[in-house]
Parts: structure tokens; C-alpha cells; sequence
């Protein structure tokens, strides 16, 4: 499972060239990838492992597909972050972009969100975000918003079942790497489950990036939401995670 922030790799999207500080090299890629439209969403294609009757009931379901999509070019364009962060190329195919988390030892070892939002300064992915937003394309928008409002959605849950319960943390992490557990992650942690099927089973996302065929896997979309938390909350960034969130919402 990737270890994506949807709010800083919007905070990360674009550059300021009317600011005086000068930002480093990955929020300029990211700028870039957005400016040449590499994500394209236009034709993508859902897939669950149940067949195609699930994936018709699923690519039927706007609110699904639009939050589906959102977080999945959020988790391509913090790909592209991530790469150009540790030097490597962000042109080309990005086959399979939660290939650099496959770490010896933990699905969790890396680069993490709160490595790029350090290296924006304090301030700096709060100050980026209005011009994030401006550059967010309007065929985009519509996904952000979903994808940006299931993440608040599952924050008040999260907090109170698991930021408040030091005791579960640890074991959240244990199975918060494990995107295709049996055992659905609500279930194990006391999470409550989203009423739609869509949201609680692992999918495919197919899509062209970079004028080349490639897909995103997020698991099921809530358990992808309820690890966006976890993963803030190992990293200590939960409150700087929510209020960016909050704002991008209240400005896309």
C-alpha cells in the first residue's frame, strides 16, 4: 500500500514563480506533469477481482469513480514528487507507481510525505496551496473534491477508534501494509464500514500516464482512506494532514 498524501502531493503540484522563495526541484516536476496533462482520465477503466458485474455496478456509481479517480491521480502525481525527490526520472512510463515502496523489510520504509513537506519549509505546503488549486485542471476538480471529501470523511472515525487507542496503533501499522488481508481493515480495528461495496474491496484504476497504458491499485478505497490517516499518524502529521485538507476543499 502505498504511503500517498493526498495533501501534500496537492501542496507539491505546483510551483509559485511569483513568490520569492525558491522551491525545490520536485515541485517543479510536479508542475510539469500537470502542465503536459500526463494523467489521463478520460477512458479509465475499473476492475474489480469479482467480474464484471462488480465492475459494472462500480463504474455506474459517480460518487465511487469520481473519488476513485481523484486518488488515484493524487497517488501518480505524489509518484512523480517522490521520483524527482530522489533523483530518478519522471518522464516516460510509469508502469506500476507503487513499485518504489516494495522495500526490503517494510512496505512502509521510504520516502514519506512528511520528507517532502520538510523540504518545503514550515510554511510551505500551506502557502503553496492556493496556486496548487489554481493549477488543479477543471476536468479534474470534481475528482479532487470526492477524492479530498472521503478523506475528511473517514478522519472523524479514524480519530476517535484509533488516535485516541495508543494501544492499537502499533497493530493498525501491522495490518495497515497489507492492502489484500483477508480480514478487511475496519473489522479488525473497529472501523466502521462504508455502507457501499464499492469503497470495501480492492480494484484496479486503468489509465494512460505519460501517453502510455499503466494502472493504480489502491486496495479498497476505504481502507486506502483509513491508511492515509494511519500513516499520518506514524509520521506525526495528522493535524498539519487535516487542516490542508479542510482548506483544499473549502478553495477547489
Amino acid at each position: 500500500m502505498v504511503r500517498c498524501a493526498v495533501a501534500v502531493a496537492f501542496a507539491a503540484a505546483v510551483s509559485a514563480p511569483a513568490m520569492a522563495q525558491d522551491w525545490p526541484p520536485f515541485v517543479g516536476a510536479v508542475q510539469g506533469a500537470l502542465q503536459k496533462e500526463s494523467v489521463d482520465l478520460a477512458a479509465a477503466e475499473i476492475e474489480f477481482f469479482q467480474g464484471d458485474a462488480l465492475n459494472q455496478q462500480c463504474a455506474g456509481n459517480p460518487g465511487f469513480m469520481e473519488a476513485a479517480r481523484g486518488l488515484s491521480a493524487a497517488v501518480l502525481y505524489y509518484t512523480v514528487a517522490e521520483r524527482s525527490f530522489r533523483g530518478l526520472p519522471v518522464s516516460g512510463r510509469l508502469s506500476y507507481p507503487h513499485y518504489l515502496d516494495e522495500e526490503p523489510g517494510s512496505l512502509l520504509a521510504g520516502v514519506d510525505a512528511v520528507d517532502l513537506a520538510a523540504a518545503l519549509g514550515p510554511d510551505g505546503p500551506m502557502a503553496l496551496l492556493p496556486d496548487v488549486v489554481s493549477w488543479v485542471p477543471a476536468e479534474m476538480r470534481g475528482m479532487a473534491r470526492s477524492g479530498v471529501g472521503l478523506l475528511l470523511e473517514t478522519f472523524g472515525p479514524f480519530k476517535t477508534t484509533l488516535a485516541q487507542n495508543p494501544g492499537m496503533q502499533q497493530y493498525a501499522l501491522t495490518i495497515a501494509a497489507d492492502a489484500y488481508d483477508a480480514e478487511p481493515l475496519y473489522q479488525g480495528l473497529g472501523l466502521p464500514r462504508n455502507p457501499d461495496i464499492c469503497y470495501t474491496l480492492p480494484f484496479f484504476l486503468y489509465l494512460s500516464v505519460n501517453g502510455e497504458e499503466t494502472y493504480v491499485s489502491l486496495g479498497a478505497l476505504d481502507h486506502y482512506a483509513y491508511t492515509f490517516w494511519i500513516r499520518r499518524m506514524v509520521e506525526g502529521s495528522t493535524q498539519e494532514a487535516f487542516a490542508l485538507l479542510q482548506e483544499a476543499a473549502s478553495q477547489l
